[in-house]
């Protein structure tokens, strides 16, 4: 795992600031890779591939030159964890390279990341990012220079630095799509896996038909998840008692138990027991699956409780600052704010908890596939208008989900650990570590000098992140569900309608236990926090009302300002008038906003990547009457193990 990013014509000036922000924790040294104007800048973690010295990364051959953040996990039916002769994923993904070409290897591999590719024979580069993945997806022209990084706010630092105008925009590579440049410099996006548009395509909707697309789904996901299992070292599942996650975790501990490797589980939960449930209780909901999964508490269980001074720090430091580091590129609300920071501290806490930790494995982006949300199905009139807000909510976890757990392991993860350590390790970093852009020797400088102080020594060598492998976003799983009807995203599971039908059948075949496998979606935030990502949290406002870049009335201004744009955002409506009043009932929001726009949200929005609102941003746990249920309705007794289709008009509207 590392960070990276790609430069043409961008100057030493510009790599040199991108290696700067790029480098913290544990980061090895920036280094870079240059070919005539091309510039690889990479910050290597020493986290989950050790096999090669830093100086051979990019791994590079006669044809091909490649570096990415994340994973290459196999290609087609292959795992890459069978290829003996790879000593790496990345030797595997250039041999890949070498066999069947980028656009071969892109098309068919299962991967996670950013992958920045150069054929030296064209003279041509290519950025991807794979089907649902935010990191390094984000890229800008000006003039005859390109700059592609991982976040957002690298490339508009970039932009500032080059002293681009105000209106050159920053794009959003699409999923399922790569930046092709070629020789002179002239940039294309094309389509190279358009999975996320194929989803629930089916035409049939019979228990047969059903029938055989839980069997395909089961076992692509079942293969996903296994591809995505650390090789050595703990195996820890973020695991909050709903569907999503526990469905992970039912397929692990059945591997790992037949395997005779179940003491490699780790069973991580966000939360505790004194929160209101026990239905909306994510510490007591994995605390019965684990059991009902014959799983030991005292063996397999991690509870990871708020560092409320470290939370505090992460907002003052990295949210509400001059360089805000923790926003998404959608900051609708503060729902996002708060599940990246919260995230940064579960994942904080696991890399203290657990030190020989590299990966933690999480049920993200199942919501957005099984159309998890409550809000999908409001306004909905039939199926395929459904299809189409799961489609269009894949295609934004660029700018949403993905964004919030990319954003919390790259960056949140180490600033976290770093902010909630008795030394600072941002006041440490620069004597402990020389100049963090200064090789020695032509190589990395990586040595830690003789004298300082065992913790200084500990802290320096454990903030790294913990990289989230995500399961539900390989295209096996959205190839699996092709040809699923849009009406099987509703379904009655026991006596309650609900959507995740096909989901919750899949978990019930795995062994999750039926009250878990038809639990409502509970947020993220709410489970583990008990706030109610609708409700004001005190220490976020505090927070946003200290922050002294912006008086309120330079708060009232880019309200009157912006107001089209927030309109768009969906944090005003259109009849909200007086500035004074939005201020004061969305005050955080407001906040947030004027945070973003310091991160490059003003140049996003003028590259067209908002439309006029965004699918699903209300991450809310109502439960709507006008939610849309198919008049023929498939329906499982998970008693009776029957699945069976009927009218929906028979049954009683329970929602979940």
């Amino acid at each position: 795992m590392c960070r990276i990013a790609l430069l043409r014509n961008a100057g030493d000036a510009v790599a040199l600031q991108l290696a700067q922000l790029q480098s913290h924790g544990a980061n090895r040294r920036a280094t870079f890779w240059q070919s005539d104007a091309l510039t690889f800048v990479h910050s290597r973690f020493d986290v989950t591939t050790k096999e090669f010295a830093d100086s051979d990364f990019p791994l590079r051959n006669d044809r091909y030159v490649v570096h990415f953040n994340g994973e290459v996990y196999g290609y087609k039916d292959e795992d890459f964890t069978s290829q003996a002769g790879a000593p790496s994923d990345v030797h595997y993904c250039l041999t890949l390279l070498q066999r069947h070409g980028v656009e071969g290897f892109l098309r068919e591999a299962d991967i996670q990341g950013t992958f920045q590719i150069y054929d030296r024979l064209s003279n041509t580069s290519y950025i991807a990012a794979d089907q649902l993945n935010s990191a390094g997806s984000f890229y800008a022209k000006f003039k005859d220079t390109i700059v592609a990084a991982q976040e957002v706010s690298l490339v508009h630092s970039a932009l500032e630095q080059l002293r681009a105008p105000a209106d050159v925009p920053i794009k959003v590579l699409g999923n399922g799509c790569f930046l092709r440049i070629g020789k002179s410099g002239a940039t294309e996006e094309i389509e190279y896996r358009p999975d996320c548009r194929r989803v629930y395509s089916g035409e049939e909707l019979s228990v047969q038909a059903v029938e055989e697309i839980l069997d395909r789904l089961q076992s692509a996901l079942v293969d996903a998840v296994l591809r995505r299992l650390p090789k050595d070292g703990p195996i820890p599942v973020l695991a909050s008692g709903g569907v999503d996650s526990s469905v992970v975790l039912a397929i692990i501990a059945t591997h790992l138990r037949a395997v005779g490797d179940l003491d490699r589980l780790r069973v991580v939960t966000f939360g505790r027991p004194d929160l209101p449930g026990p239905a909306e209780n994510d510490f007591l909901n994995s605390l019965h699956l684990i059991e009902a999964l014959g799983l030991s508490p005292r063996e397999h269980f991690l509870q990871i409780n708020e560092d409320l001074m470290a939370r505090e720090a992460l907002y003052v430091r990295h949210v509400f600052c001059d360089h805000p580091r923790l926003i998404t590129p959608n900051p609708i609300l503060n729902s996002q704010v708060r599940h990246t920071v919260r995230m940064s501290l579960v994942l904080s806490d696991l890399a203290r908890m657990c030190p020989d930790a590299k990966v933690v494995i999480t049920g993200d982006v199942a919501d957005e596939l099984f159309a998890g949300y409550h809000s999908m199905r409001v306004g909905v009139q039939n199926g395929h208008q459904l299809r189409d807000r799961v489609r269009e909510k894949l295609a934004d976890l660029t700018l949403n989900d993905s964004a919030r757990y990319t954003l919390a392991s790259l960056y949140g993860c180490s600033a976290a650990i770093s902010e909630s350590s008795p030394i600072s390790y941002s006041k440490v970093r620069g004597h402990a570590c020389g100049s963090l852009l200064t090789p020695v020797d032509g190589r990395p400088n990586n040595r830690i000098p003789p004298g300082f102080a065992p913790d200084i020594k500990f802290l320096i060598e454990t903030a790294h992140p913990i990289e989230v492998r995500t399961p539900f976003s390989s295209h096996l799983v959205l190839r699996a569900l092709r040809d699923a009807h849009p009406d099987s995203l509703v379904g009655s599971f026991g006596d309650k309608v609900t959507s995740k039908f096909l989901l919750r059948l899949v978990a019930h075949r795995c062994g999750v236990p039926t009250e878990i496998a038809s639990r409502k979606k509970i947020p993220f935030n709410e489970g583990g926090s008990g706030i109610r990502n609708e409700d004001r949290d005190g220490l976020e406002e505090a927070i946003a009302r200290s922050w002294r870049r912006y008086e309120e009335k330079d708060l009232i201004q880019l309200i009157q300002d912006d107001r089209e744009i927030l309109v768009q955002l969906n944090l005003m409506q259109e009849d909200e008038i007086d500035a004074c009043e939005t201020l004061s009932t969305h005050y955080e929001q407001i906040a947030v906003y004027a945070a973003a726009k310091l991160c490059g949200l003003s140049r996003l929005v003028r590259g067209g990547v908002f439309r006029s609102q965004m699918p699903d941003s209300v991450y809310a746990s109502e439960e709507y009457a006008t939610a849309y249920q198919p008049l023929e309705m498939l329906r499982y007794d998970p008693h009776a193990d029957r699945l069976e289709l009927t009218s929906g008009s028979r049954l009683e509207r329970i929602y979940v």
